[in-house]
């Protein structure tokens, strides 16, 4: 059998989630052992990327403008922000270096290994760059290993790719776990590899892409892997140690910029309860951690109540958060999940008007039902959290106080907020002029999003301008409008910005009851490459994730 290292560079590690384990890559090797390949995972989301893409002594000069900014919220100066333009371009320039460097490493990893097969997992921005140096660096060391790109970025570009770079063999889009094997598989027999579904290549500069499978009965696939010989980045506090579960896959509902319906499947695919619980343990065992956040995209209520039973039939001492769509979720017993340990859960709200959510999200949201579902997480003790996209297309100064007049009378936990952005395959993307998109004649969209740069070092309206307008606005008005949304959140003294994971992280910290200044260090440390408080932070959560709650606690819950 065959030698296979997956390989994940998404870039500079930019948030605390940058950080958690890979459960794509952890179950796609369980998949890929079963077949009887040996596998080695490289996984860059780590502290020692954060301290190698991030010089020290420009850590130093940026850390006293980062904590100014971000936890005592001043404005910085004229002269303030020329310096962060400066160090913002020193450091794009430093991180060119260092991921040549760390893709020459890549390669001697390969060559070390024996790699007979390379997978590489392909992010947005730097980490779709600086996979292609990878892959070119393994190229010229190993050239027999062939080379395969899947992730993220495949599945939403596809051929594209291989319009852009000849450095990949072929690409997989969809589920890897029953692709990759079969590709192997046929490759090694001499069989008709084309014919594997999922595949996609270049012939004569013809893209050729094989249909999707989608991988229904769930429990049959093996479990991921953890363990530290196949996953060396998991030994000691180099990553963080909350798990990612895969309880669910698919999404029935069509909303126009959502892409998991398309990746995933129009329906649901549900693993058991007895299954999930088993994943729990391999986590426990294997990742020593009690903490978790489900991966599905619209975790149903009858999923959660179903797994909540089986949690608290086992006795499991754990913490979890999940997504959640308020119309599948809001059946749920909350005060069950609770005791479950649900933490968080995370809505995707959009918007709190009704005809935004019509027209632009194609998202008949029942706003009343939204109201009761958030309240009842709340007064469940969850964290409830609501995420808006704004502004949305059709967005006006009616659509835009509905909003703002809902959050002010539910008051979320945290609202995180997020412009419009039009992801391929999607029907924003498909049919753009339709929502209010139009895109640059000069532009060409496809290569502009495969290597468009998102620089979190600085505010969204310094990025580079996208390749559309909406609404008729620029993207630099989009990104004001945006700002300004999040300012008046703000005002109503609501959290911004923090996802259903962060409060896992805090929570582990003991620094529930302080999400905002949770919040607004780590924005300080990891923009400004603090390295040290970073590394403590990582290890302090840990210690939190793989000890057991105090006993009043988990009396005080119920459990």
């Amino acid at each position: 059998m065959s030698k296979v290292l997956l390989v994940s560079f998404a870039g500079y590690p930019y948030t605390p989630s940058s950080l958690m384990p890979d459960n794509g890559l952890a179950s796609l090797a369980g998949s890929l052992l079963e077949a009887g390949h040996e596998v080695r995972i490289l996984d860059y989301g780590a502290v020692s990327t954060v301290r190698r893409l991030f010089p020290e002594a420009l850590s130093r000069r940026v850390q006293p403008l980062a904590e100014k900014l971000f936890v005592e919220h001043l404005r910085l100066s004229w002269l303030q922000k020329i310096r962060f333009l400066r160090a913002g371009a020193q450091l794009e320039r430093y991180q060119e270096k260092e991921i040549l460097a760390i893709a020459a490493e890549a390669a001697d990893e390969a060559v070390r290994f024996g790699a007979d097969y390379v997978g590489l997992k392909l992010w947005n921005g730097d980490g779709f760059s600086g996979s292609v140096r990878i892959a070119e660096a393994v190229r010229a060391r190993l050239p027999r290993a062939r080379l395969i790109g899947g992730g993220p970025h495949a599945d939403y570009f596809g051929g594209h790719i291989l319009q852009h770079t000849d450095v990949f063999d072929q690409l997989i889009q969809g589920e890897g776990e029953q692709v990759l094997p079969q590709l192997i598989a046929a490759l090694e027999s001499k069989g008709d590899w084309r014919k594997v579904p999922g595949v996609v290549w270049k012939h004569a500069n013809r893209i050729s892409c094989n249909p999707t499978c989608v991988v229904e009965a769930l429990d049959q696939l093996p479990l991921p892997v953890y363990d530290r010989a196949v996953y060396p980045a998991l030994e000691g506090d180099g990553k963080l140690k909350i798990g990612v579960l895969d309880e669910s896959r698919g999404c029935p509902n069509r909303c126009a910029f959502c892409i998991h319906p398309i990746k995933s499947g129009g329906k649901w695919h549900m693993k058991s309860p007895q299954r999930v619980v088993a994943e729990v343990r391999r986590l426990m065992d294997q990742l020593g951690s009690r903490c978790f956040i489900y991966s599905g995209s619209n975790t149903s209520a009858r999923v959660a109540i179903d797994i909540a039973q089986e949690l608290l039939k086992e006795r499991l001492d754990v913490r979890y958060g999940c997504f959640g769509h308020v119309r599948s979720i809001g059946q749920a017993d909350f005060a069950l999940l609770r005791r479950s340990g649900c933490e968080a859960i995370f809505y995707g709200l959009e918007s709190g008007s009704e005809r935004i959510l019509r027209e632009a999200f194609n998202k008949p949201l029942d706003l009343a039902e939204a109201e009761r579902v958030i309240r009842q997480t709340k007064e469940a003790g969850i964290c409830a959290i609501a995420s808006v996209i704004y502004p949305a297309p059709f967005e006006d100064a009616e659509s835009r106080r509905a909003t703002l007049d809902f959050l002010r009378r539910v008051r979320p936990d945290s609202v995180p907020v997020t412009i419009p952005g039009m992801i391929p395959g999607t029907p924003w993307e498909k049919d753009p002029e339709k929502y209010g998109f139009k895109m640059s004649e000069r532009a060409d969209v496809w290569e502009y999003g495969l290597t468009y740069k998102i620089k979190l070092l600085f505010p969204p309206s310094m990025w580079k301008p996208l390749p559309y307008t909406l609404n008729g606005k620029s993207s630099k008005q989009l990104f004001a409008e945006c700002e300004s949304f999040i300012h008046d959140i703000e005002a109503e003294g609501l959290v911004t910005d923090l996802s259903h994971e962060s409060v896992l992280m805090a929570d582990a910290l003991g620094q529930r009851n302080d999400l905002p200044g949770f919040r607004d260090r780590c924005r300080a440390m990891f923009l400004s490459g603090d390295v040290e408080r970073i590394s403590d932070m990582v290890s302090a959560i840990n210690r939190g994730v793989t000890g057991r709650r105090p006993p009043a606690e988990r009396e005080r819950q119920g459990a």
